[in-house]
């Protein structure tokens, strides 16, 4: 017969051979890896010729901004093609490749709200999902918060719980405006010939070159009788508005809204080539928008080339007779040094071959024009409200006030 306090000893005996068992089979088990710092997308940089397509999605997932190559040009999908600045996508895809995994963070989903790394399907998400498309595998991660202190992004790939800590100030940017090419008209002030401004029930101004040579280079025709300009650039600050311009935002035509012809602006330029470009602004909820067109003057163009051509054949041929002259003569070889130097000096094409010349500067003024009829037609710009004052100032905002 066994006795109970025999059995009861069997017992705890069992139990912890079992607890022994145990121990020493987990200890065989293989231990998992603690996530190792890397490059935060690997073999990027030797990818990026292969991307075609970038989207930037927030909550709801909501897509924000959709950039596609197209051929050999990047365009923006939400502004009906309109070009994507390639500079800011450059620098934003090769900083992208740069970035490194410093750090492993929380991998509980609970947890990721926190760091602004919750999946974008969340209404309250607060990160952005950034796809990279064309890549092999698909490049898929969502940046949430920047570091309150030093450098660094919290960033987790799509479907991976494991979030981390990058070594880059990521800010991906959602406006769709900002990834666009905004440049939109730039007419240095040596090459204008006139700007016209025809605002509604007001004097139409015109503002020219001046003669002679001053602080300004431009004044108001017609100025008023007994009235004086409120300063000497204040005409130079208008013609000054078409030099950089560069738009806001952009919309096609038919999803723009109407204008209302008795209150719109019209801004004609007009270059010394005989480039003519036309503006009309117009309010729209305190927005300015425009709309233009480029056109050139046949025989505008034909009198400045020929013109140009002139004064750089006279140039030259002036400087073939001075040279001789003003050169001091060597003590060696009686001043043939000068005549050396003055026949060195090549013939302009404008002298060697005058027809291939003007078919060169036509070209480079009929590209031009080409390329700002393509940049305009169908489209409708929103300016920069100071650009946009500057461009349909009254008469008496150029004038000193009465005496």
């Amino acid at each position: 017969m066994i006795h109970p306090k025999s059995l009861m000893w069997t017992g705890v005996l069992g139990v912890v051979l079992f607890a022994v068992a145990v121990y020493i089979g987990d200890s065989r088990k293989p231990v998992l890896e603690a996530p190792a710092p890397g490059p935060l997308v690997d073999g990027l940089h030797a990818k990026l010729n292969d991307v075609s397509g970038l989207k930037v999605t927030g909550a709801s997932g909501r897509e924000l901004v959709h950039l596609r190559r197209q051929g050999d040009q990047w365009v923006v999908v939400q502004r009906d093609g309109y070009p994507a600045d390639v500079d800011k996508l450059r620098s934003f895809l090769l900083k992208l490749a740069d970035a490194r995994r410093i750090e492993a963070k929380t991998s509980r989903k609970e947890s990721h709200a926190a760091l602004g790394v919750e999946d974008i399907s969340d209404s309250n998400a607060r990160g952005l999902q950034v796809v990279l498309e064309g890549v092999n595998p698909e490049v898929s991660l969502i940046f949430g918060r920047s570091a309150s202190q030093g450098t660094g992004t919290f960033v987790r790939e799509s479907g991976d719980d494991q979030s981390w800590m990058i070594d880059q100030n990521m800010a991906v940017d959602s406006a769709v405006s900002n990834w666009l090419q905004r440049d939109l008209l730039d007419l240095a002030g040596n090459r204008i010939a006139s700007l016209d401004i025809a605002a509604p029930k007001a004097k139409s101004l015109q503002m020219i070159p001046v003669a002679s040579s001053g602080i300004a280079q431009f004044q108001l025709r017609d100025m008023p009788r007994n009235r004086e300009l409120a300063s000497d650039l204040v005409v130079d600050s208008t013609v000054g508005a078409v030099s950089g311009l560069r738009f806001d935002d952009v919309a096609s035509v038919s999803a723009s809204p109407a204008a209302d012809a008795d209150a719109v602006t019209i801004v004609t330029v007009v270059t010394r080539e005989g480039l003519q470009v036309r503006a009309r602004l117009w309010d729209v909820d305190g927005l300015v928008w425009s709309a233009w067109e480029a056109s050139l003057d046949a025989d505008q163009l034909a009198a400045w080339v020929q013109a140009e051509q002139k004064r750089e054949v006279d140039a030259y041929q002036a400087r073939q007779v001075a040279k001789p002259d003003d050169a001091a003569p060597s003590v060696d070889n009686g001043g043939a040094d000068a005549v050396t130097q003055a026949a060195d000096e090549p013939q302009p094409l404008a002298l060697m071959d005058p027809e291939g010349d003007a078919a060169q500067r036509r070209s480079a003024i009929e590209k031009e024009q080409q390329r700002l009829h393509a940049r305009f037609e169908g489209r409708v710009f929103q300016l920069p409200l100071f650009k946009a004052d500057l461009l349909r100032k009254s008469l008496e905002a150029y004038l000193k006030p009465k005496a």
